[in-house]
């Protein structure tokens, strides 16, 4: 369960500092290519994924299957689908409040916003908002596909640096990481499906309507 409570408090930017001394990359993505990366990422003003979200650990790793909902506002709505006995539970936030679901046990309850930079690292758009904001950008590129990455200032040792993996054809997110101090990968997000700017209906993300 406090796994799970990483998806329902939160999200928020987080900024950018100096580069850590991350090995240089081989090779820096084709400008043409570059630039339409960007591009993307500043035009995406909300998306649909479906998505495998692990948290890895020391001694484990803990999987889940997701849907999200995600609109550059801040609003976000996350549905697990699996494992069993997590599926059914919804989180949604309106940016000023979050409200968890749990329809199986037909449970509801709201909690207020408060910062946290853990809870931050599976919303590709607070990813998007950090790197675009960002001075020391980096990118290389495998010629598939195009690796940006960005330093995240946190006291956390789990929550250092993070990367987006993206489809250099389909400029679709491939893969969000979030390393540790000591580069190892903590937090991973793949994405099975992705639609951009796509209609989201505004009472997906309507807290005030679950409780009336």
């Amino acid at each position: 369960m406090k796994t799970f409570l990483l998806l329902i408090t939160i999200l928020f930017f987080v900024g950018c500092k100096p580069q850590l001394g991350t090995t240089a990359p081989e090779s820096v993505t084709e400008p043409d290519t570059y630039e339409k990366i960007i591009q993307m990422l500043e035009n995406l003003q909300n998306y649909k994924a479906t998505a495998t979200v692990k948290y890895i650990s020391n001694k484990n790793i803990n999987q889940y299957e997701v849907i999200q909902y995600v609109k550059s506002s801040g609003h976000y709505r996350i549905e697990v689908t699996a494992p069993d006995n997590m599926a059914g539970n919804i989180t949604i936030s309106d940016t000023t409040q979050v409200a968890q679901i749990h329809t199986r046990l037909n449970l509801k309850h709201s909690l207020e916003l408060t910062e946290n930079k853990e809870r931050s690292s599976i919303i590709l758009t607070n990813f998007i908002h950090n790197f675009l904001n960002c001075n020391e950008r980096r990118n290389f590129s495998d010629g598939y596909a195009t690796t940006l990455e960005i330093d995240i200032p946190s006291t956390h040792p789990y929550i250092a640096t993070a990367t987006l993996e993206i489809d250099n054809t389909a400029l679709t997110p491939i893969r969000l990481t979030t390393y540790d101090v000591n580069q190892e990968a903590r937090i991973e997000v793949i994405y099975n499906t992705f639609e951009i700017n796509i209609e989201l209906p505004e009472q997906l993300f309507d807290i005030e309507s679950i409780f009336s």
